[in-house]
């Protein structure tokens, strides 16, 4: 029985230059187990020097598989680029989240400053023990480019609600890529806004990159809503020219430009919306207004079963039958709300009473407005004439409390 120890001297042609290359110098499987590409080290080493020298600083590019043309990892490349080309490229991504101070005027990468503090043992109670390696399979997923930043982010601010802000830096720390690294930090700062500045210790709004902590910003009027989106991965502001509706960001992103602008508008009617509430009286202002825009409602809904039991149903013949039991109907509800609010107003216990028992025993179909507001008229005047004495022990302090209570009827009656 022999063996055979004869080496594979075969080759395949690069997919690049279309050189032959032996199988031992060739670069398979560049991206993943599954990957196509067969390449040689030179043209591997000049395609990823030709992408991290095109970087842009302030965007968060991508490197893709040349043959794949899926994202890939920083350690899936990085054994084919020089080290001053990878910091090159980590700056450019950090650019992103770069800030300039109000107050002195100094500019700052927030995730290269987030990266630079020290780092210390992740302290969490048991219970939430128990979910750190569901977090860690997660984390993997999305350095991998298989979930994007907006799961990642949501489950920890869920998950970790009272431990949110050192699970966030521990997880922010721990991932390596910095493209990875930055659109993480960047949603985080887009999601929160508040911001602290390294250099001077204030507040500063990422948002709209201005002093102060106001929670919502200016998104700006329709017009501009509809020209400018946000990029729902990286948050970089994108104009479209013309073409459809399929936007594909600089980072890979691919989005519909009318979903962006909704998204954009429903932004702003919250802002106004919390705007409004955030004032002296806005929540009560902003009750009265959405009970004024029921009652319209109510009204035209009204007006419509009116028309259709008049023209279509009952024509003219019962019409005139039907007509005083409506009007008797609507004067009786509109009575219901005035008896409502003098009940709420009056503070004359015994006067209140009088009137829901005088008003009870009047028969709204057969009366009018009219005949009712004299009828609370004549009971304000019979127990304004003869003072009320509630039971019990307590007196009434001697002082204006019955005129205040007639005024109020009055007034309401008016």
């Amino acid at each position: 029985m022999t063996t055979d120890h004869t080496i594979d001297t075969s080759g395949r042609c690069c997919d690049v230059c279309l050189e032959p290359v032996p199988l031992w110098e060739s670069v398979t499987k560049l991206c993943g187990d599954v990957c196509a590409a067969h390449l040689c080290v030179e043209c591997t080493e000049a395609y990823f020097d030709h992408r991290l020298s095109d970087f842009i600083p302030g965007l968060l590019t991508k490197v893709h598989c040349p043959v794949c043309l899926v994202p890939m990892p920083k350690h899936k490349y990085m054994q084919y680029v020089q080290p001053d080309l990878l910091e090159y490229a980590a700056k450019c991504v950090f650019a992103a989240s770069e800030l300039r101070c109000p107050h002195c005027d100094e500019s700052t990468p927030f995730v290269e400053a987030y990266s630079s503090r020290a780092m210390y043992p992740l302290r969490l109670p048991k219970p939430l023990r128990q979910k750190v390696p569901w977090l860690r399979r997660l984390g993997t997923k999305y350095v991998r480019y298989k979930l994007p930043a907006s799961t990642l982010f949501d489950y920890i601010r869920s998950t970790f609600s009272d431990y949110y802000d050192v699970v966030y830096m521990h997880t922010l720390r721990l991932i390596h890529d910095p493209e990875r690294r930055a659109t993480f930090a960047m949603y985080q700062l887009h999601q929160t806004r508040l911001v602290v500045t390294p250099c001077c210790g204030k507040a500063v709004c990422f948002g709209c990159k201005t002093a102060g902590h106001h929670e919502i910003c200016d998104d700006g009027e329709a017009s501009e809503r509809n020209t400018v989106v946000l990029c729902p991965e990286c948050s970089i502001p994108i104009v479209r020219g013309d073409g459809c509706d399929s936007i594909k960001c600089v980072c890979d992103t691919y989005f519909s430009w009318q979903e962006q602008v909704f998204v954009a508008e429903e932004r702003s009617r919250n802002a106004r919306l919390q705007a409004v509430l955030r004032l002296p009286h806005g929540a009560r202002v902003l009750k009265r207004v959405v009970e004024y825009c029921r009652h319209l409602v109510w009204r035209s809904r009204f007006l419509d079963v009116v028309w259709h039991l008049k023209v279509r149903r009952f024509r003219s013949v019962a019409w005139p039958v039907l007509a005083p039991l409506l009007r008797a109907r609507v004067q009786h509800r509109r009575f219901t709300a005035v008896l409502d609010e003098l009940r709420s107003t009056v503070r004359h216990r015994a006067l209140c009473r009088e009137i829901h028992a005088r008003v009870c025993r009047i028969d709204a179909a057969k009366t009018t407005m009219g005949l009712v507001l004299h009828e609370m008229r004549i009971v304000v005047s019979d127990c304004t004439a003869r003072p009320c004495v509630p039971p019990a022990a307590k007196t009434e302090p001697a002082d204006d409390t019955t005129k205040a209570p007639v005024d109020c009827v009055m007034a309401a009656m008016a």
